[in-house]
């Protein structure tokens, strides 16, 4: 999942995952809404595996991938990427080396957090790491049973 926080294809729109206060272009004064908190979202949804990276964590976010690959069942991985053009202009991010400091310096590693306590917030930490790592039975599909 990659998460700039705007749907930036399109416009810089506000995004269900836009932070409390960001400013897009279809809210100037700032996001007055709860943003979706993507690994808690995953976690209700009984993933086995969830972790979330900034792309300032490459070798973390390759781990991520494999991990995630490997695990039975559902497994997310939120990735946080920088969107100069459109929200990080509007929010004193003017340059995607700009988001990319904020995400090296304001990235705080917690494995096993607490996933209601790892929201993004427009300015502070970003809480990153593996949320979820556990094994689940494996159950085929109706008439796969013999791994068909």
């Amino acid at each position: 999942f990659v998460n700039n926080g705007v749907y930036g294809m399109t416009g810089g729109q506000m995004a269900p995952t836009t932070p409390e206060s960001g400013r897009t272009t279809t809210s100037r004064k700032g996001n007055i809404e709860n943003p979706f908190n993507i690994p808690y979202l995953a976690g209700a949804a009984g993933a086995s595996y969830i972790a979330r990276w900034t792309t300032a964590h490459v070798r973390q976010m390759e781990r991520a991938f494999i991990e995630a690959f490997q695990k039975k069942g559902f497994s997310l991985v939120e990735i946080i990427s920088p969107c100069p053009t459109y929200y990080g202009r509007m929010n004193e991010q003017a340059t995607g080396l700009d988001q990319m400091r904020y995400y090296r310096y304001n990235s705080v590693v917690k494995h096993h957090a607490n996933l209601a306590d790892v929201e993004i917030s427009l300015s502070g930490q970003i809480v990153v790491g593996r949320f979820v790592d556990i094994e689940k039975p494996y159950l085929p599909a109706p008439g796969r049973e013999n791994g068909e």
